[in-house]
């Protein structure tokens, strides 16, 4: 049994912002799907094209940054009240390596 005592915040932040950018992309596509169907639809490019075509971008980057501000602020908030909580108490297993001939 080991335990957590502290989280480096800017390596968590930095997951936190690759796991909400890939989230942001998936989010873009259906978003742009959803108004590529609906152009489809209705043999019209309106606004909702233009915004669906930004949600493409924009998605991945505004996650990307709120993943970043959270990771952060978790990772911190984790350090702060491990002063007063004992941590997390983590059961890991070593595993060996097998050798290959």
């Amino acid at each position: 049994m080991v335990r957590l005592k502290k989280v480096d915040v800017l390596s968590c932040a930095k997951l936190s912002a690759v796991s909400g950018g890939v989230i942001g992309l998936f989010l873009g596509v259906l978003y742009s799907l959803g108004g590529a169907i609906y152009d489809l639809a209705t043999n019209s490019l309106n606004l909702g094209t233009v915004l669906a075509l930004g949600a493409l971008v924009g998605m991945p980057v505004i996650l990307a940054v709120l993943g970043f501000l959270k990771g952060a602020l978790l990772a911190a908030l984790y350090n702060y009240t491990t002063k007063w909580v004992d941590g997390l108490d983590l059961d890991l297993e070593e595993i060996t390596p097998v050798q290959v001939n």
